[in-house]
C-alpha cells in the first residue's frame, strides 16, 4: 500500500502527504531540489513528530 503522495503545483511549491503514520515514522526528513542554476542544489530538513498512530500529515514546503 502506498503511504505517501507528492503534489507539484508547477509554481515551485509542492506538498507531501503521508498517511497511516506510526510513532516510528517520527524523525528527520529531507527536501532536496536539484537545479541547473548557479545556486546549485537546495536542501532543507523537516522534522516530523507523530503523537498518535494513523495520523495524516501534510508538509507544505515553499522553498527548500
Amino acid at each position: 500500500m502506498r503511504r505517501y503522495l507528492l503534489q507539484d503545483t508547477a509554481q515551485g511549491i509542492f506538498f507531501v502527504t503521508i498517511s497511516n503514520l506510526t510513532k516510528e515514522d517520527s524523525g528527520k526528513y529531507w527536501c532536496a531540489v536539484s537545479t541547473k542554476l548557479s545556486i546549485g542544489n537546495l536542501f532543507d530538513e523537516v522534522s516530523l513528530t507523530v503523537v498518535d498512530d494513523k495520523t495524516l500529515a501534510t508538509m507544505f514546503i515553499s522553498a527548500c
